[in-house]
């Protein structure tokens, strides 16, 4: 797996999990609405994948500073107060969808596999 596919996982479900669309939080605007989900997504990116910050933040027109932010900004709510109990949740979604785009991957090679053998 990418990890560009990696990092569209982690929007899907930190979208799903806020209720909104990447869209929406995807704008120059500073309501905390928007805020919160798309500081989560720039985590959840530099724990789980191979990104720069500077390619993160290119995912938002940011740069490499506010993805060090937002990373920041994330630890410290979840050592400080309940924000672990969403990042947990968000995580094993995160974690459950990558790990079974890795299995229909590996189906769809058999797949191919056994119609390349089926052709012989």
């Amino acid at each position: 797996m990418s990890e560009q596919d990696k990092a569209e996982i982690i929007i899907k479900e930190v979208c799903r999990y806020y209720n909104t669309s990447f869209e929406k939080i995807n704008v120059p605007c500073r309501d905390r609405k928007l805020v919160e989900p798309r500081q989560v997504i720039m985590y959840f990116m530099n724990k789980n994948t191979g990104l720069s910050l500077r390619m993160i933040g290119d995912y938002f027109n940011r740069d490499h500073a506010t993805t060090i932010h937002s990373v920041r900004t994330v630890t410290n709510l979840i050592q400080m107060n309940g924000f672990a109990g969403k990042t947990n949740i968000m995580a094993g979604r995160i974690d459950f969808n990558i790990q079974q785009f890795d299995v229909k991957k590996d189906a769809d090679i058999f797949d191919r596999w056994v119609t390349s053998m089926a052709q012989l």
